[in-house]
């Protein structure tokens, strides 16, 4: 049941998704795979230790989970994802990203657990090897990622606190990113 549920989901936001961009394949014309140009798919499904699989290739790019105050949380609707708590960790994935070649898209579900008042920035999403912090949320609770050796931040602020989804593309042409 759960796994209809969250191919139901799938389907849904893709459909969502195809729609805003104005773009609706015909199922009579060809089958349309989504996972065409997908490097690394995170279900946190498969988890050992802090080790995360990679379900679009399993022998690459597997995730790793950092601190203790990252855990993985199911939820019979959206299945299982990452909560994080006050404290320092982050999820890592290894070095797919390269802006100065690709453009690329970021999505994903996570809670927050911590509190609304901070210091620090709460990185949810790191690249090892140069270190590159694709996704944190600013003291100022909006979203942000480094890209080409500066921050680019999201305009609106975040309510924290309850599951969140965000997704960001960047485009390597223009060098912009949107939230």
């Amino acid at each position: 049941m759960r796994k209809k549920l969250k191919a139901t989901l799938c389907w849904m936001l893709a459909i969502s998704m195809m729609i805003n961009t104005g773009f609706i394949a015909n199922a009579d014309e060809a089958t349309v795979d989504i996972t065409d140009g997908l490097i690394a798919y995170y279900d946190f499904e498969e988890v050992l230790g802090t080790s995360v699989t990679n379900k679009v290739d399993a022998e690459n790019y597997a995730g790793t989970i950092n601190g203790n105050n990252v855990t993985v949380e199911a939820n019979d609707f959206l299945g299982d994802s990452l909560k994080f708590a006050a404290g320092s960790g982050d999820f890592q994935i290894p070095g797919v990203v390269n802006t100065g070649t690709n453009s690329y898209s970021v999505s994903m579900w996570y809670k927050y657990t911590g509190g609304t008042s901070r210091n620090d920035h709460v990185y949810l999403l790191q690249q090892t090897g140069s270190g590159r912090s694709l996704l944190f949320l600013t003291p100022e609770n909006k979203y942000a990622t480094y890209v080409n050796a500066e921050n680019k931040y999201s305009e609106d602020t975040v309510q924290i606190g309850g599951w969140q989804h965000v997704t960001y593309t960047y485009d390597s042409d223009t060098n912009k990113v949107k939230f």
